[in-house]
């Protein structure tokens, strides 16, 4: 079963961290690998928030799915970024990618598994 256009309705961009500094830590700056990809995005159902202690504090993590035409250039640790309004990505909206799971047996599609929240802010 192939994506309709239709169903993919989201303008996101993917991007990676731009490497790691000298002690090995990776940097806190971003690069795109992937701008204006259309994307369907689908939130969280029944499982409700997951929760992760931090500082003795819990906090709730948001997961979302989002379903992109089949790509390999796509892998843990990435964000995907929302566009806004204005057609541009909107850093408020960052997922941190947490799995990756392809169409391997079709080439149709890949699910990026995202979270928001936790230690992602």
């Amino acid at each position: 079963m192939s994506i309709a256009a239709g169903d993919l309705d989201r303008l996101v961009t993917i991007r990676k961290r731009a490497g790691v500094d000298a002690a090995g830590q990776p940097l806190d700056t971003w690069v795109n690998v992937a701008v204006s990809v259309w994307a369907n995005i689908g939130g969280q159902t029944g499982k409700g928030a997951i929760f992760r202690p931090q500082a003795d504090v819990p906090a709730a993590v948001k997961r979302y799915s989002v379903r992109v035409r089949y790509r390999t250039d796509v892998m843990e640790g990435m964000q995907v970024l929302e566009h806004g309004a204005d057609g541009l990505p909107d850093e408020a909206s960052a997922m941190r990618i947490v799995l990756v799971q392809m169409d391997k047996a079709r080439r149709q599609w890949t699910d990026l598994v995202c979270e928001v929240g936790g230690n992602n802010g």
